[in-house]
């Protein structure tokens, strides 16, 4: 909680926008990164994905019923967690920052919505970039990086809002793990992957990976882990080289299955965070030491 609330307060006392979006993103990160603190966040994602669902099933064309459901949604996502902030945040900000600060690529081949947050619109190279990119799908066309630009240019106000209500809300969450906390320490579950049938187990969990009949590049991801040992560092391209020789494959296609396992894991085990995932032509995947 104490690292929380400092981080808290260097975003609202950042001397620039620049840094004030490195801050929120350094704020992001420590949950992210903190298997206790992102459970927290994931079941909250969880519960309103569940529960917005139940809002709007079954179909219905009533115009009068449509007028109620918005209004429970609306309800729904003022007060769940994840909506309440912190999805605005991770999303605009962390993200994109996140991927800029892991990977080597050029600035101009970088997400333009981490250009616009670090250097800003104004921006001598970032002016040349838009000059030099007039057709409109173009990822520096003038058009979409103003349209871009509206969510950071003089929104400073609006992210503290959405920051504070997401922190208040959250360290009560975080002061009921101190009230809940368990001694002594759990047994750890037993982790297994069945290969033939493409399911994870974590102790008496299961994770179904392929979901359809052709095995997604996941199920190739976690065959590899498993072959590799579970505390050891799983290369994006030493899986592509293992389990995809004859495929033109990036490092992102491996950063993406990562992802796919994760949420998987979180929405069929219940369990987060399940890899520690790094991005980058020189990143890995490994298994969270806390399952370990």
């Amino acid at each position: 909680m104490d690292i929380l609330k400092t981080r808290y307060e260097a975003v609202l006392q950042a001397s620039s926008d620049s840094v004030f979006y490195q801050n929120i993103h350094s704020y992001i990160d420590y949950i992210v990164k903190t298997s206790k603190l992102a459970e927290i966040v994931n079941k909250a994602e969880k519960e309103y994905r569940t529960e917005h669902s139940a809002i709007w099933y079954p179909r219905t064309n009533d115009e009068n019923e449509l007028d109620k459901r918005e209004e429970r949604t609306f309800k729904l996502e003022r007060f769940n967690l994840y909506t309440s902030g912190y999805c605005t945040l991770l999303m605009r900000i962390y993200y994109p920052l996140e991927i800029y600060k892991t990977t080597n690529e050029d600035d101009k081949d970088q997400d333009p919505c981490a250009m616009l947050m670090l250097k800003g619109i104004n921006n001598s190279r970032i002016r040349q970039w838009m000059k030099e990119s007039p057709h409109e799908l173009h990822k520096w066309n003038p058009k979409r990086i103003k349209s871009f630009n509206k969510w950071y240019e003089g929104e400073r106000k609006y992210y503290e809002d959405e920051l504070r209500k997401f922190h208040i809300d959250f360290l009560t969450e975080v002061g009921k793990l101190e009230e809940n906390k368990i001694l002594p320490q759990a047994v750890k579950p037993e982790i297994t992957f069945d290969a033939e049938k493409s399911i994870l187990k974590i102790g008496d969990k299961i994770v179904n990976i392929k979901l359809k009949n052709d095995k997604p590049n996941s199920h190739y991801v976690l065959e590899y882990i498993f072959d590799n040992g579970l505390k050891e560092q799983a290369y994006y391209t030493d899986i592509i080289e293992a389990k995809f020789p004859k495929e033109q494959m990036e490092w992102r296609s491996m950063y993406r299955a990562c992802n796919d396992i994760n949420k998987k894991v979180s929405e069929q085990a219940n369990v987060s965070n399940f890899l520690i995932i790094k991005t980058g032509k020189t990143g890995y995947a490994q298994v969270n030491s806390d399952y370990l």
